[in-house]
């Protein structure tokens, strides 16, 4: 019995690729392809300098600073990696700290009242890598990008 071949070929705006195979191949491909782009889009999102909506709900919020225990619980991060992307959103729209360092971190991570990760510092870094959610500004100085604020705006607290 002759085999089907399946092919999927898609145009990008720099070229076009196109995958020919059996079913299962040609499907754990486009899955692939499909990762690779939503990487390289959140990586493209973490570098957008002008983002002139995060600065206006910034100076709308300043002001009306909750409590950051309270903010920790509405948001319900869970593991190290949300926990120090919600703290950083913290840090930037209630303390208007538009970078922060490890030390920043650390004061407010004890603050909130939640245990520490071990490595907390390497949170923000595997953050940065797997989801964007900041950006480098020099050595040991970060900021939260676009990306992140979005994230613990719009996706946190989980929805069930």
């Amino acid at each position: 019995m002759e085999e089907k071949k399946y092919r999927i070929k898609i145009n990008l705006k720099n070229g076009e690729i196109e995958v020919e195979g059996d079913k299962e191949f040609v499907k754990a491909e486009v899955e692939i392809l499909i990762e690779k782009l939503q990487e390289s889009f959140i990586k493209q999102l973490s570098y957008e300098e002008d983002v002139p909506e995060i600065e206006t709900k910034k100076s709308e919020t300043l002001g009306k600073k909750p409590y950051i225990k309270e903010f920790i619980n509405e948001k319900k991060p869970s593991g190290g990696l949300q926990t120090a992307v919600v703290l950083a959103y913290y840090l930037f729209k209630y303390d208007g700290k538009e970078t922060f360092t490890k030390e920043d971190l650390k004061k407010i991570w004890a603050a909130s009242g939640q245990k520490p990760t071990k490595k907390m510092w390497q949170s923000v870094i595997d953050g940065k890598n797997r989801y964007g959610w900041y950006e480098e500004v020099s050595r040991g100085v970060y900021k939260i990008s676009a990306h992140g604020v979005y994230f613990v705006e719009n996706d946190l607290p989980k929805k069930k």
